[in-house]
């Protein structure tokens, strides 16, 4: 699939980049069936593409403010959206965490790691992108505890953990669908009880 969009990409003359959480997985040797890539322009054209190709289905999607095509087939979901201002190293400071701010060009096979993204994974530490990346959306402390919980031998950086306790206020802005869905994420977990006392912990 990744050499099938990298062709629809080349042959509209656009930079593809894998960004998020495949790249993640792939240095934590864990399976990852949903693929992101951000590109410049002609998103939406790489996607219906891609759905014809595939035999799949198209979804439009509003994720944290930005709109996303996410194409859906059994057992695989690829999403593509524009690159932030059209600067991957912009796009990558808007991240949540820096195990998720690590981006990999399929053009030049160049790979941006702005904020120490592998570092962090080596280290397995949840650290926040920016200070403000739980005011730009607050349900990325729920999925912080939901990281904790999956991510095998993880721990959550200090000034996130203090972050996360001094913002927790902030949790009601997200919705009660996406809450449910990180909740439902860290109950179906092989280690449950650990992700929901540290949601007690952190007051949210």
């Amino acid at each position: 699939e990744i050499k099938t969009i990298k062709e629809i990409a080349e042959g509209l003359n656009q930079p593809l980049y894998l960004v998020g959480g495949f790249l993640r997985d792939i240095f934590l040797s864990r399976k990852n069936f949903d693929l992101d890539f951000i590109v410049k322009n002609e998103t939406l054209t790489i996607a219906t593409k891609a759905v014809k190709i595939f035999r799949a289905k198209l979804i439009v999607m509003d994720k944290e403010h930005i709109v996303n095509y996410r194409v859906v087939k059994r057992g695989l979901s690829i999403d593509f959206s524009e690159i932030f201002k059209r600067d991957i190293h912009i796009d990558l400071a808007r991240r949540d965490f820096t195990i998720n701010s690590i981006a990999y060009c399929l053009d030049d096979e160049q790979l941006y790691d702005d904020f120490n993204g592998i570092k962090d994974l080596k280290g397995r530490l949840i650290r926040m992108v920016s200070r403000d990346a739980f005011d730009r959306d607050s349900l990325r402390m729920l999925r912080a505890a939901r990281y904790f919980t999956t991510l095998k031998d993880f721990q959550i950086d200090k000034d996130t953990f203090s972050c996360i306790i001094s913002k927790r206020e902030l949790i009601t802005n997200s919705s009660s669908e996406r809450i449910k869905d990180e909740m439902d994420k860290i109950i179906l977990s092989d280690s449950p009880l650990k992700g929901l006392a540290l949601v007690l912990k952190t007051g949210l």
